[in-house]
């Protein structure tokens, strides 16, 4: 079992939830399908400009958008 497979947001978008049983390869693909049939769009948080760029565009938002970063981290912490 990859340990990749075993993480909260494979469980949250494949539907499997707080079911105790392990992730599968198969809940890994069924969250994928998920995220490619049933959501507009996604963020990936290390590409987060570039998502809001997509959220735009996907979403038709006219006004720009406007924000700042707060509380980030060096990636030199780490």
């Amino acid at each position: 079992m990859h340990p990749e497979l075993e993480n909260g947001m494979v469980r949250q978008l494949s539907g499997k939830g707080l079911v105790r049983e392990r992730c599968t390869q198969h809940d890994l693909e069924l969250a994928m399908q998920n995220l490619e049939h049933k959501f507009v769009a996604f963020d990936l948080t290390e590409r987060f400009d570039e998502s809001l760029a997509v959220f735009q565009e996907v979403l038709g938002w006219r006004l720009p958008i406007i924000y700042y970063s707060a509380k980030v981290r060096s990636k030199n912490l780490i």
